[in-house]
Parts: structure tokens; C-alpha cells; sequence
């Protein structure tokens, strides 16, 4: 065994190149942008949606 300092066990891991950095960022953003919006413009049409189909509304049985 040798304790020379370009032996492979004495490195870490392989520097990542700057670009895959980049590339996986704007996926995750991108991700974020496109699950935002859908989200969003559900809650205001969630009082129509409940009186239309009924749900959400107390029943009393007597």
C-alpha cells in the first residue's frame, strides 16, 4: 500500500461538472413552476365544487 497522494483510494468523489449542477437546478424549478399552478387555482372553485356535488355539507338525520 502506498500513501502517495494520486492513489484512488486517497481522493473523494469526482468533481461534478458545473453543467450537470445547472441542469438538474432548472429541472427542479421547472418541477416547482408547473406543480404551483394547478395547486393554486383549485381553491377558489372548491366552494362551486362542494355545492355541486353535495360533499362538504353537514347531514342531519332525524
Amino acid at each position: 500500500m502506498s500513501d502517495a497522494p494520486d492513489s484512488p483510494s486517497s481522493q473523494g468523489p469526482p468533481p461534478r461538472p458545473l453543467a450537470a449542477l445547472i441542469l438538474a437546478m432548472a429541472a427542479i424549478l421547472l418541477m416547482g413552476l408547473s406543480l404551483r399552478i394547478p395547486t393554486i387555482s383549485l381553491s377558489p372553485l372548491l366552494p362551486s365544487m362542494m355545492d355541486d356535488t353535495g360533499h362538504g355539507r353537514p347531514s342531519f338525520h332525524s
